[in-house]
């Protein structure tokens, strides 16, 4: 059982982060807390921004009609 959750998990972040498929499990995990610990760049934040305006923007206007 214990194998089949750690298969699907690995699946998911296979899907996820595709880009650390190479990589071994000690590996991904290191990456992943070195990633982590890096700071978002203005442009991005800029992006998480223009993306929530938008969401919150579309979804207001469904709900009105």
């Amino acid at each position: 059982m214990k194998s089949m959750i750690q298969n699907i998990k690995e699946e998911i972040e296979n899907l996820l982060y595709p880009e650390l498929r190479p990589y071994g499990r000690s590996d991904r995990d290191r990456l992943l807390r070195k990633a982590s610990d890096t700071p978002l760049e203005p442009l991005e934040w800029v992006g998480i921004l223009v993306g929530l305006v938008f969401a919150v923007a579309v979804t207001r206007y469904s709900v009105a009609e």
